[in-house]
């Protein structure tokens, strides 16, 4: 199967994502989950339903809406998710939480699409719209909650969010990192014992923008000239909205793509 994932990933974009579509059904039959995932899933969905019902909220949508995100880390990907969240009526799923939880029960990250996903229809089983804060630009996610989210009977929107890199970096050094938060709490590889010594706020500092780091290609392009800067890449997919949220009227923006998606 991994072999098989390496070359589709060759293909061109159209051609691949319409292959992951194609194929998602088949692949998800492989996806089972254990008993102890399952519950797993449940209880954490149980906890964000019990947490958005102490500010009840009505689903303004007719349709139920699965509204994913696009963009790196420091993008303000899960703020712009939960304004987005109370404008349209709806549970947001974040996937920094969620790994923090599985790291507490030894999950393997590699599970965490298929934990989420479950997750996803637990919440939407209950008649909630589903804000997915996670980064979608890669086509075989999108593909695995395009076709699922179908079965579901749901509809599917991609939002993306992007700020200056400057900014970016920035936000992420002035992020507050604890041990029990993704990043203050992530596992360095045993080459790097300095950055355990650095404690929880150094470390996570350095570990978040590592992560922007690895993905700020899949994102943007760098323009070597001038001293070389970043320039945001056009997407080969469709999104409902792009949000730059370093922007003064960001939260105009806001309010425009979630009049978009409450036609739904």
């Amino acid at each position: 199967m991994k072999k098989i994932r390496r070359i589709i990933k060759l293909l061109p974009s159209r051609l691949r994502d319409m292959i992951m579509v194609t194929a998602m059904p088949l692949y998800h039959r492989m996806e089972e989950l254990t008993k102890e995932e399952l519950q797993f899933c449940v209880q954490y969905a149980n906890e964000l339903i019990q947490r958005h019902s102490k500010m009840p909220q009505e689903r303004k949508t007719e349709s139920l809406v699965v509204v994913c995100m696009v963009g790196v880390v420091g993008s303000g990907k899960t703020v712009t998710a939960n304004l987005i969240a109370n404008l349209i009526g709806g549970i947001v799923v974040i996937g920094d939480n969620l790994r923090v939880k599985q790291r507490k029960i030894g999950s393997s990250f590699e599970r965490t699409r298929f934990l989420g996903e479950k997750i996803v229809r637990l919440i939407l089983d209950r008649n909630q719209n589903v804000v997915l804060d996670s980064d979608h630009v890669d086509s075989e996610k999108r593909a695995s909650i395009l076709a699922k989210s179908k079965e579901w009977g749901a509809k599917v929107v991609f939002v993306r969010t992007y700020a200056d890199p400057y900014v970016m970096i920035q936000r992420l050094r002035d992020e507050r990192y604890t041990p029990d938060s993704f990043f203050g709490g992530a596992i360095v590889p045993v080459d790097y014992p300095e950055l355990n010594r650095l404690g929880a706020q150094g470390k996570g500092g350095v570990v978040a923008e590592f992560e922007r780091d690895r993905r700020m290609l899949l994102h943007y392009n760098w323009i070597d000239e001038s001293g070389g800067r970043f320039v945001l890449k056009k997407l080969d997919f469709q999104v409902i909205g792009e949000i730059d949220t370093s922007a003064v009227d960001r939260g105009v923006e806001i309010k425009e793509v979630a009049d978009r998606i409450l036609r739904f």
